[in-house]
């Protein structure tokens, strides 16, 4: 894996580097800002680049897709220092496919990486569950597919059916990275996470049927 990474501080970028060596990642650019990472992504066009993005949020916005523009076979993974479930949201919508916090263990931003070269959506596991315990105090525990947009209860409903994403991704004439942004929205909204609980919601909500 080709990696271009982009760490604000001298101690963070060697720490991770070292880390990613030991992997046998290759760190072929390292960048210290927002625009010595878009250069270097245009340069380079490196398979992955893993981005600290605590910055304004528009900055980190402009940052994602100017990065898409100059190397759209860069998958872009988010390394952030806040949970915020609207910040990951938007975050992830703006295009990256991962989106890690700085206090996650190292292991978490491989699989996170490999999940994005593969072209899926990762979110940090300590994000989902503060989306888990945010849907259900908005909520009170009562999830219901009215909190859904139109398009996500389609995609609800092929997965409830057992299509797989790439299969729903072609069926709806989209992109697989949208169909898992479609999931990961539908999982924070909801507050549910595997599919045989999305399943049983579809069912209890007129959304599937059973076959006789």
């Amino acid at each position: 894996m080709q990696v271009l990474l982009l760490q604000k501080t001298n101690i963070g970028r060697g720490a991770l580097r070292h880390l990613l060596e030991q992997r046998d990642v290759q760190v072929v650019a390292e960048a210290r800002d927002a625009s010595e990472a878009l250069e270097q992504a245009g340069r380079l066009k490196p398979q992955v680049a893993l981005l600290d993005l605590d910055m304004p949020l528009d900055e980190a916005r402009n940052l994602i897709g100017r990065i898409s523009e100059v190397s759209s076979r860069t998958r872009q993974v988010a390394m952030c220092g806040t949970s915020d479930r609207g910040r990951a949201l938007a975050i992830i919508d703006a295009g990256v496919l991962a989106y890690v916090l700085k206090l996650d263990p190292f292991e978490q931003l491989m699989e996170a990486a490999e999940s994005a070269l593969r072209g899926e959506v990762y979110l940090s596991a300590k994000v989902a569950a503060a989306d888990d315990a945010a849907e259900a105090d908005e909520h009170e525990g009562t999830p219901s597919i009215a909190m859904l947009s139109g398009r996500e209860r389609e995609v609800l409903q092929l997965l409830a059916d057992g299509h797989s994403s790439k299969k729903i991704a072609s069926s709806m004439g989209l992109s697989l990275k949208t169909i898992e942004s479609h999931r990961l929205h539908i999982s924070s909204k909801l507050g549910i996470r595997s599919i045989a609980a999305l399943t049983k919601l579809a069912l209890q909500e007129g959304l599937i049927r059973l076959d006789p």
